[in-house]
C-alpha cells in the first residue's frame, strides 16, 4: 500500500489503468480500499472514472466500503463516472441500494450533483438512469435540474423532467428566475414550447427584478418566443 507522491497506492493505479486482474489480486492480499490520495480520492473514484466495471464490483464487494464517499472536490464515484461519460458504470452504480444518486457536497459550488452534470452534458440515456433511480429532480444547486436543462437548450431533458409529477416546473434560481425565463431570454424556442405545454407553468411569473419570460424575450428580440408566449 506504499503510496506515490500524490498519495496513490498500487490499488489506485491498477483501478486508474483498468488493470482489473491486478486490482483483484491486490484486494485479495488486503489492499486498503479506504486509502485516499492527496486529493481525497479513493480507489473506487479511480475505478469509476476509468470505466473499470470489474474493479468497481470488486471494490464494492469489500465489507464496510462507503459507496458514497466524497473526495476533496465533494464528489462521489458516481459523479466521476458521469463526468467521464462512463454510462455502463453509471447504470451499474445506480442499480445498487448502497449508492445515493443525490450525494454531493453542497458547500463546494463548482461541483454539481451527478444528475445536473448529466443534464449539462445533454446525456439523455444517463439522465434517464438517474430518473429511474429516483434522483432528486428538485435538487437546487443554485439552479434545479430543470433550469439547467432549459439553459442548455436540452429539450429532451426538459421533456423528461416536466413529465414527472414531482418536478416543480416553476422552480427558481437564486435570482427568482424560472426555466421558462431562461429559455425565453436565451432563445431556446423548443424548450419554451415544451414548457408551455405544461398546464402548471406560470407564464406571468416575475423574477427578482420584476421581469417576466415575455419581458426577457422582448429584451433579446426573440420574436418567435414572444409570439409563442
Amino acid at each position: 500500500d506504499r503510496p506515490d507522491i500524490l498519495g496513490r497506492s498500487p490499488l489506485h493505479i491498477a483501478c486508474h489503468k483498468g488493470r482489473e486482474s491486478i486490482a483483484k489480486v491486490l484486494l485479495d492480499i488486503g489492499a486498503d480500499v479506504g486509502r485516499r490520495t492527496v486529493f481525497g480520492s479513493l480507489p473506487l473514484h479511480y475505478a469509476a472514472a476509468s470505466g473499470s466495471l470489474a474493479a468497481c464490483k470488486a471494490l464494492l464487494a469489500v465489507p464496510g466500503i462507503n459507496a458514497n464517499a466524497l473526495d476533496n472536490w465533494g464528489s462521489t464515484a458516481l459523479f466521476w463516472a458521469v463526468r467521464n461519460k462512463k454510462s455502463e458504470i453509471v447504470r451499474f452504480l445506480l442499480s445498487l441500494d448502497m449508492v445515493d444518486p443525490n450525494a454531493y457536497n453542497k458547500d463546494i459550488e463548482c461541483m454539481p450533483p451527478p444528475l445536473i452534470e448529466a443534464i449539462c452534458q445533454g446525456n439523455e440515456l444517463v439522465v434517464q438512469y438517474f430518473l429511474d433511480a429516483g434522483a432528486d429532480v428538485n435538487n437546487k444547486f443554485g439552479r434545479t435540474p430543470l433550469i439547467c436543462a432549459a439553459m442548455d437548450d436540452f429539450t429532451q431533458g426538459v421533456k423528461f423532467l416536466v413529465g414527472r409529477k414531482e418536478v416543480d416546473v416553476n422552480s427558481r434560481d437564486d435570482h427568482g428566475r424560472t426555466a421558462l425565463m431562461f429559455a425565453a431570454e436565451w432563445g431556446c424556442i423548443s424548450v419554451v414550447e415544451e414548457l408551455l405545454k405544461c398546464p402548471d407553468t406560470h407564464v406571468s411569473a416575475t423574477d427578482d427584478l420584476g421581469q417576466t419570460a415575455l419581458d426577457l424575450a422582448h429584451e433579446k428580440s426573440n420574436e418567435a418566443i414572444v409570439e409563442a408566449i
